[in-house]
């Protein structure tokens, strides 16, 4: 997303682009794991579910209730919540 905006494109038009480009090697990677494991069909449905109902109301709430800035500020809390946990899980081995 970092560079989407240093390109000049808004925090609103970046984000859902970046979440576009996660999809492609999130679903290799689902796919070659799935070959090797058994599924639960339960857990399946309910990430299924979750995946539509968010799909649906991401962008409506993007469009309407939230600024770029809101949207910028949300961004950089998940990236340091996740290198938050990352550095945690590596230093406890």
């Amino acid at each position: 997303m970092t560079a989407l905006l240093a390109a000049g494109y808004g925090a609103k038009r970046a984000a859902p682009t970046t979440a576009l480009v996660g999809v492609l090697p999130s679903f290799a990677g689902f796919a070659g794991h799935a070959l090797r494991v058994k599924l639960d069909p339960l857990l399946m449905l309910g990430a299924t579910a979750a995946v539509i109902a968010g799909s649906q109301l991401g962008p409506r709430i993007m469009h309407r209730r939230l600024s770029s800035r809101a949207v910028r500020l949300s961004f950089a809390l998940l990236l340091l919540g996740v290198a938050a946990r990352m550095a945690l899980e590596a230093w406890s081995g």
